[in-house]
């Protein structure tokens, strides 16, 4: 089977308002960013490169693997910036064995991606943004392709317990999360289907299958 290669991305170079190119990832290296940077994103840009694997992921995925896709693209308003990001592609992929976990890409104006599989994972590449936080995008690219992948071999983990959803992977460089269940705001009806999902898989999510 084929693996995925990642689009090519031209060198990208940013100035800060000095005309000082902007080493992103390395800014605040033994220090805290200043306060003025909490909050404020220049060269959003920058994410863009994130779109791109994004949409050669969905692409690669719907050729690849045994799933119906369900995409829907749609030219947004991409004004709103950082707090409100709109959506421009939503895809989302459901295996047709029901013991393998659907994914959803969502592609958004910012520039990001937002990732959902299973029944409770999320994950949004990059998570924040902002000036403060100093990301750039291959760091995320690498983890969102990471990501995308886990789920995609069977490695992602579900389950109820306490009042909390619980989602772990297999792979040790994938982080654990817990979400009280009455966050997810669902009803005692969508608990139910919940419950009887996570109880048919013996293992956790399973392998997505190849197309013959």
């Amino acid at each position: 089977m084929a693996s995925f290669v990642p689009p090519s991305v031209n060198p990208q170079v940013f100035y800060d308002q000095e005309g000082n190119v902007i080493d992103y990832g390395s800014r605040w290296v033994g220090e805290c960013p200043p306060p003025v940077s909490h909050g404020m994103v220049n060269h959003p840009e920058r994410f863009a490169p994130l779109t791109n694997i994004a949409n050669a992921l969905i692409d690669f995925l719907a050729s690849t693997y045994e799933v119906c896709v369900d995409d829907v693209s749609s030219e947004e308003d991409s004004s709103q910036g950082l707090d409100q990001p709109q959506s421009v592609r939503v895809c989302r992929m459901i295996p047709l064995r029901t013991n393998e976990a659907p994914l959803t890409i969502v592609v958004t104006s910012f520039p990001s991606v937002e990732i959902k599989a299973g029944l409770f994972f999320e994950a949004v590449f990059p998570p924040c943004g902002c000036d403060a936080c100093d990301e750039e995008w291959l760091v995320n690219a690498n983890l969102l392709e990471k990501t995308v992948f886990s789920v995609v071999n069977g490695q992602l983990s579900e389950r109820i317990s306490k009042g909390h959803a619980l989602v772990s992977f297999t792979d040790p460089e994938m982080s654990s999360t817990r979400v009280l269940l009455k966050d997810l705001r669902k009803t005692s009806k969508d608990l139910k289907r919940i419950r009887l999902v996570l109880d048919s898989l013996d293992s956790g999510w399973h392998e997505w299958q190849p197309r013959s």
